[in-house]
């Protein structure tokens, strides 16, 4: 479970993902490991059946795929664990050597990666309030190349390839400030989470008050929440 997907592998999981049996808003492979690195490196553990639904239909996390029979379903099941695994590993075992598929394979988009990094975000938007508030920044360069307000901005001011360079910086932040984060809750001030994958519990934790996606802005804008600091690292206010 452990072991990182061949292209071969990607590939089988990548056309089913494509295929009539699931919805058009499915993710693709590239949108899956962007996804799985936010809930990687983020503030909290999501569990599998927290966020298994949103692979098949990103918009609303409702349709569900069509698989002929239960050896498809446990076999495409178990490469999509092992995608989750392997991102989960690469940032337990050694941080700074992680590569995004888009880099291993021009066959797939840092914009699908992208998204799908932001759409990990807002699957648990209020727990990183903190990090979006505090250290938008780090938070641009999915947000310039995963939404599609960033890749309007991005396009007018032609600057991909700056964003694109800062992908891997803001990786390695993100996940020492949640590290850090988590390492410093007193003990008895944690709900613990069990890491699929790994056996280890870790801490569910939140630094600054829960905002909802509704509620105003805490930067002060004015705006509500989904339309500010949710989507840091664009000039909304």
């Amino acid at each position: 479970m452990h072991d990182k997907l061949t292209d071969d592998e990607l590939s089988t999981l990548d056309a089913f993902l494509d295929s009539p049996a699931v919805m058009a808003t499915s993710m693709d492979v590239a949108t899956m490991e962007g996804f799985f690195t936010a809930l990687a490196i983020g503030p909290r553990t999501v569990m599998p059946s927290q966020w298994m639904r949103w692979i098949w239909d990103m918009d609303e996390g409702e349709a569900q795929p069509a698989f002929v029979d239960a050896d498809e379903a446990n076999a495409l099941m178990q490469l999509i664990l092992r995608q989750y695994n392997g991102v989960i590993h690469d940032f337990m075992d050694s941080p700074a050597s992680f590569r995004p598929l888009y880099e291993r394979n021009p066959r797939w988009r840092p914009s699908a990666w992208c998204e799908g990094f932001m759409l990990g975000v807002e699957l648990g938007v209020e727990d990183w309030t903190s990090l979006l508030v505090g250290e938008p920044a780090w938070i641009a360069p999915f947000n310039r190349l995963g939404t599609a307000e960033g890749l309007e901005l991005t396009a007018k001011e032609g600057d991909a390839e700056f964003w694109r360079s800062q992908i891997a910086p803001s990786l390695q932040k993100i996940h020492a400030f949640w590290l850090e984060q988590r390492a410093a809750v007193p003990a008895g001030e944690v709900e613990d989470d069990f890491r699929f994958g790994n056996g280890a519990s870790m801490p569910h934790m939140r630094t600054t008050p829960k905002v909802g996606r509704n509620d105003p802005c805490p930067c002060g804008s004015g705006k509500k929440f989904k339309k500010c600091c949710a989507i840091a690292g664009q000039t909304l206010h």
